[in-house]
């Protein structure tokens, strides 16, 4: 069954013809050989009759140029006769319309060569007429342009005086304010000085205030036999610094006398820290009387004119006149506060 289907394949290409009634003595190799053959066969014989079509082509080719070229050699010379002819036919026409345009030409030149003089009076009328007509529009034009250039510098002075008269009035203007701005900067620190003398005023009488009560404290300490040697120390600076160096009776009689004194200021110690208490190193059993409470009333009194330079230089740095002295101050009052 499958030798019959490879045989009517071979069959239906047509190459070669198998007999479906010898099947049975045929073998697929056979036939596949036969087949193979028959397209070589058939290959060659293409091959060969495709050579001599070329050759018979290239030998009829040769035939036919060889005898065009006779014919193309005769249409050539002809064409060249047919050429030279139309050449000569359109230069004799070129030339008959040429000598036609000449003459009438010169038959339009000689009628019009009559009508000159008309035409150079009409001319020379003409450009009298034109000349009058140009001398009035030009005097009318020089006389536009000369209202309208006076127009124009009267404009430009009035803008220019305007311009001046508005950067006069800005300078005055700029000058008063600079004036006030000065004043008020002058007013300020007028104002600034006085509060900070009068603060620095209040500092050192607070802080001699309580130097004084710690004096007094001292000598109260003393008189009690309760003072230790550190205390001592202490107290006798502050004597030499309050009394010269004399005991003073009773404190009685010390805050009469500062207060009977004729000074005009009082007496501003060199500022330093509060004395904080100190506690005795001795192995007595008594204990120091405690100041807390001295110090403490002077200490919340002596912020408040603090608290007030402080917001008197925060304004200041808020309207931009605040000095490098006054900005150093300022920094320390904002450690101090905030």
């Amino acid at each position: 069954m499958e030798k019959k289907k490879v045989f009517n394949e071979i069959n239906s290409k047509g190459i070669i013809k198998v007999d479906m009634k010898d099947i049975k003595n045929l073998s697929i190799d056979d036939v596949m050989k036969q087949q193979l053959e028959k397209l070589e066969k058939d290959k060659s014989e293409l091959e060969t009759k495709l050579t001599y079509v070329a050759k018979k082509f290239d030998h009829l080719e040769r035939a036919q140029r060889k005898y065009e070229l006779t014919l193309l050699e005769k249409d050539a010379a002809t064409a060249k006769d047919r050429e030279i002819e139309a050449y000569n036919a359109m230069k004799e026409k070129i030339i008959s319309h040429a000598k036609k345009e000449h003459d009438d030409a010169i038959k339009i030149r000689d009628r019009l060569q009559r009508i000159v003089p008309d035409y150079l009076q009409f001319v020379e009328k003409l450009k009298v007429t034109k000349h009058a007509e140009y001398e009035a529009a030009r005097v009318e034009a020089e006389a536009k342009l000369a209202e309208a250039k006076k127009a124009r510098v009267a404009e430009f002075i009035a803008k220019k005086r305007a311009e001046h008269e508005a950067a006069e009035q800005a300078r005055i203007q700029q000058e008063n304010e600079e004036k006030q701005k000065k004043l008020a900067e002058a007013r300020l620190a007028a104002e600034q000085q006085a509060r900070m003398k009068k603060y620095e005023q209040d500092k050192a009488q607070q802080e001699a205030e309580a130097e004084k009560k710690e004096y007094e404290n001292l000598l109260a300490q003393e008189k009690s036999g309760k003072l230790t040697f550190r205390d001592g120390i202490k107290l006798k600076k502050l004597r030499a610094r309050f009394e010269g160096g004399e005991a003073p009776t009773s404190p009685v009689r010390h805050a009469s006398s500062a207060a009977a004194s004729p000074s005009p200021a009082p007496f501003r110690p060199t500022p330093r820290a509060h004395p904080t208490p100190v506690s005795s190193s001795s192995p007595a059993p008594f204990r120091p009387i405690p100041r807390a409470h001295t110090t403490a009333a002077p200490a919340r009194t002596a912020q408040d004119p603090e608290r007030a330079l402080y917001e008197d230089l925060l304004a200041q740095e808020k309207a931009g006149t605040l000095t490098f002295g006054n900005k150093v101050k300022l920094r320390k009052l904002r450690a101090k506060f905030e």
